[in-house]
């Protein structure tokens, strides 16, 4: 059982190894757990309490987040990263009309997003512009079972 939120959880994600996970809660904050003694590694703080999108890359150096702020917040996760932290997000992508539905990385520089506004933008984190845009949804969409997928 882990025990540190003070709101309801909107997101959970377990990293490649299945050592830590992190979840997003409506109290405003996401935590990164160790999942073996139960403690909390790092804590951070959001813009939104309203998480809907949570996602923690392949390689672990990577969280984001998405919700009713429209944006997705990717944070740069190191290994000395521990404690109670205020940063900004090391990237900011915006270009959904409508809250942030889901997110998925497909590796450390290609992050998914899907929207209420019925689009789905493959995103170059790099570059922090969008790679592709899929306009042909007539609803919000979530990546329920996609995992890892190939793309270019």
């Amino acid at each position: 059982m882990l025990k540190g939120h003070f709101g309801k959880i909107y997101g959970l994600a377990w990293s490649n190894d299945g050592t830590h996970l992190v979840s997003a809660s409506q109290d405003g904050k996401i935590i990164l757990w160790n999942s073996r003694t139960t403690n909390k590694r790092l804590a951070i703080s959001l813009h939104t309490g309203w998480v809907m999108a949570l996602d923690y890359a392949p390689s672990g150096h990577y969280i984001a987040s998405g919700g009713l702020d429209n944006v997705c917040s990717v944070f740069h996760i190191t290994d000395e990263s521990v404690g109670w932290d205020t940063r900004t997000p090391s990237v900011e992508l915006r270009q959904h009309e409508a809250y942030v539905s889901d997110n998925r990385f497909i590796n450390d520089n290609k992050i998914l997003t899907t929207s209420g506004d019925s689009t789905i933008i493959l995103w170059d984190l790099n570059s922090k512009h969008p790679l592709e845009i899929f306009k042909d949804h007539t609803g919000t969409f979530f990546f329920f079972y996609i995992t890892r997928i190939q793309i270019g």
